[in-house]
């Protein structure tokens, strides 16, 4: 009996030890919930202040400082890509009310936006984007397209003394003889692909454009395997409008956001983009073989032999050493460069001849008068085309969505930049990592820098060289401006006249059903689908 009570003590008090100690873990998980709770409404309101509240309070103070000169456009979190999206889906115009807002009076220079958790400055004022063009090592450019591998290591991304090195280098093949030897290839491509335009427009101009860019590069090698480069990049670049996983990605992790719980799509991207650089890489050494089993002299003929020119010769020890990756990947920025814009910009021309068709056989009488029935065009022809010339340049400054009567942005946009370093450029400050975009497209809709902006009159340009407002070139920068200009600027010209003249010689020009615009990550925006082309009687 003593025993079974000592055995029931001991049982009745590790029981209520156990309650005891219950109470105790009970109590401990309650406050480690308040904790976590309070942590979490911390990391809220530290996430709200540095992605919401310190952009918009900067945006704040640009707009009290510079008054009706500036617009506050802020959208929390995602900043410009919100309008993108809403607006594109609601008016099928991502920059309606951009448009509305910047090109009537009072003609304000700013607009104060954001980009993710940084402040945006779009200016709208040729006089003060023109510093940061002819200051562009204060303002480098902002990698839209997001993937390291692709483009980053070419011309277009590159800063200082490789920027340069690469500027000199390229500079040879772009000479004013280099282009007019590459006129008989010109047309020849020209010549292989134009019967088909009636087909698909889009595809046959893109296979022109190409497909030159492609030969000046590596001569007579087969790159058809590059085809899909322009589609690829056009998924770089609307991802992060269209792809939420990839955008909060992007937002945090930046550039290595690609390693990171990569989606299908990112996968098949980087393993097409790995396979492409993969055949380059074995063309470029094939060539490099080549020269060194043969001892021939480079000739420099086309742009690939002047890159390994200077890749063979130069000083291993060379701090701007050149290596194979960035020879592929200045190949692929000319190429990217060369055949979305030109071949869209001639799909824009080819849309205003097919809505202006007074003007369309004036051009037409223009060719015909030039060419005399001939099909090779020289450069004795391309400096007759004046009318044809003007009439690209009109295009190029305008563009009119017909189905909503609203103007869209002409041509390709400058690219997104960044301040290196705090700079001031007249009254207005701007802090290291702000973005700055140069909305340039604005200021050649609005009657504050051009006559009747709303018209659409090619022979403003037979008149002046400058249609501009006090001959302000800064006002019109289709191919920019500054020591980074569009080195390809000529051959684009020469291109586009071979391509049109072409054209129209061959096809009178209509436009089809409903016209349908496509957002184009490069070009901006571009008709598809929706011109005609009726041979002409010989």
């Amino acid at each position: 009996m003593v025993i079974f009570l000592i055995q029931f003590g001991d049982i009745y008090l590790t029981l209520r030890q156990t309650q005891e100690q219950r109470l105790i873990i009970r109590l401990n998980f309650f406050i480690l919930i308040n904790k976590m709770i309070i942590y979490f409404i911390i990391g809220c309101l530290l996430f709200a202040f540095y992605q919401i509240f310190r952009p918009l309070y900067h945006l704040i103070r640009l707009k009290l400082k510079h008054g009706s000169d500036g617009v506050l456009m802020f959208f929390p979190l995602i900043g410009d890509i919100y309008q993108f999206q809403a607006e594109s889906k609601k008016y099928g115009d991502p920059l309606l009310r951009m448009h509305k807002l910047m090109v009537k009076p009072p003609y304000p220079k700013f607009r104060f936006s954001n980009l993710f958790n940084q402040p945006l400055i779009g200016i709208n004022d040729p006089q003060y984007y023109k510093q940061i063009l002819l200051e562009h090592e204060k303002f480098p450019k902002w990698n839209s397209i997001l993937h390291l591998g692709l483009a980053s290591k070419g011309m277009v991304m590159q800063e200082g003394q490789k920027w340069h090195q690469q500027r000199k280098l390229l500079s040879q093949s772009f000479t004013y003889d280099g282009l007019i030897g590459r006129l008989p290839l010109m047309n020849q491509i020209c010549q292989k692909y134009i019967e088909n335009i009636q087909i698909n427009s889009i595809e046959t101009l893109q296979n022109i454009t190409g497909e030159i860019v492609s030969k000046s590069f590596f001569h007579n090698t087969d790159t058809s395997f590059l085809k899909r480069v322009p589609s690829i990049v056009q998924q770089l670049g609307l991802m992060r409008f269209t792809n939420p996983v990839f955008l909060i990605k992007n937002m945090i992790f930046g550039m290595r956001a690609w390693k990171i719980f990569p989606t299908k799509q990112e996968q098949d991207i980087d393993n097409y983009i790995t396979l492409i650089k993969d055949q380059l890489q074995q063309l470029i050494q094939e060539r490099i073989d080549q020269y060194k089993n043969s001892k021939e002299v480079i000739q420099k003929t086309d742009f690939l032999e002047v890159h390994l020119k200077y890749y063979m010769d130069q000083n291993i020890y060379d701090p701007q050493k050149m290596d194979i990756d960035e020879i592929i990947q200045q190949f692929i920025t000319l190429y990217l460069a060369g055949t979305d814009t030109t071949a869209y910009s001639c799909a824009n021309v080819l849309y205003f001849l097919g809505s202006h068709q007074h003007y369309q056989y004036e051009i037409y009488e223009e060719v015909q008068s030039v060419l005399q029935g001939e099909t090779t065009i020289s450069k004795d022809h391309i400096n007759k085309m004046s009318k044809l010339w003007a009439f690209i340049q009109e295009s190029l400054r305008y563009n009119l969505l017909q189905r909503f009567q609203r103007l869209k942005p002409p041509g390709a946009r400058l690219m997104l930049r960044y301040a290196k370093e705090d700079v001031k450029i007249q009254d207005l400050e701007i802090k290291k990592g702000w973005f700055i975009m140069p909305d340039n497209f604005t200021t050649r809709m609005s009657d504050k820098y051009i006559d009747d902006p709303l018209v659409f009159n090619y022979k403003r340009w037979l008149t002046q060289n400058n249609p501009y407002k006090n001959d302000d070139s800064y006002a019109n920068l289709t191919f920019s401006a500054g020591s980074r200009n569009c080195i390809g600027q000529h051959m684009a010209k020469m291109e586009m006249i071979i391509i049109l003249s072409n054209i129209i010689q061959r096809f009178k020009v209509e436009l089809q059903g409903q016209q349908i615009w496509e957002i184009k990550f490069i070009y901006s925006f571009s008709p598809m689908n929706s011109i005609k082309f009726i041979p002409r009687s010989k």
